[in-house]
């Protein structure tokens, strides 16, 4: 992989997407157009990425994990060249937020903010990137991403921590409107039924 000029010491991406637009940061740092060209193309593939990741449940792998056990996540090191690499997590599915990067081969690995150093740990050899995660509790399940730059272009592989035993069930009401439809129904199903 070819290095990336503006990014080499850009913490890895966060975004988070609002109905006028995307706002790009990481931690502290925020990220204009004017000051990263680069950064512009790059933050727009990785959106439609996680957009097209994250809306079909067979595009990503599952891993589970039960409280309080030590889980590894892994993806495959597609890197050939000294390139960053990060992983990434889904947070309120709006916002990517960083957890671990590292900015060369072999270099220092970097745990973001809002992130325990002791717990979240990365590891890469030849093949594999992994992230390990100790004494898991419910804040940690979730969808994650393994990152790497390729030729100026994120390449995310996501991975699916979940409970171990526990089938997932999520509801989204976008309305007032669904909630008393999902209301209507219940009182049916019980009093009718």
């Amino acid at each position: 992989m070819n290095r990336i000029r503006n990014l080499r010491h850009t913490p890895p991406l966060c975004a988070k997407s609002t109905l006028t637009g995307a706002q790009f940061s990481c931690g502290h740092c925020r990220v204009t157009a004017t000051r990263m060209k680069n950064f512009i193309l790059i933050a727009a593939l990785t959106l439609c990425s996680i957009g097209w990741i994250s809306a079909s449940v067979s595009q990503y792998q599952t891993v589970e994990a039960q409280h309080g056990e030590e889980v590894t996540l892994q993806c495959k090191n597609i890197s050939k060249h000294d390139s960053q690499t990060f992983w990434s997590r889904l947070v309120n599915r709006t916002k990517i937020s960083c957890v671990v990067v590292m900015f060369s081969y072999r270099s220092k690995i970097t745990v973001c903010d809002g992130y325990e150093k002791g717990k979240f740990e990365m590891k890469s050899n030849v093949s594999t990137v992994f992230l390990n995660i100790k004494n898991v509790d419910s804040s940690d399940f979730g969808l994650y991403y393994c990152g790497f730059s390729k030729n100026g272009t994120p390449i995310l592989t996501s991975i699916h921590l979940k409970a171990n035993g526990k089938m997932t069930v999520f509801f989204s009401f976008s309305s007032l409107c669904s909630v008393r439809s999902f209301l209507l129904l219940l009182y049916i199903i019980v009093f009718i039924v």
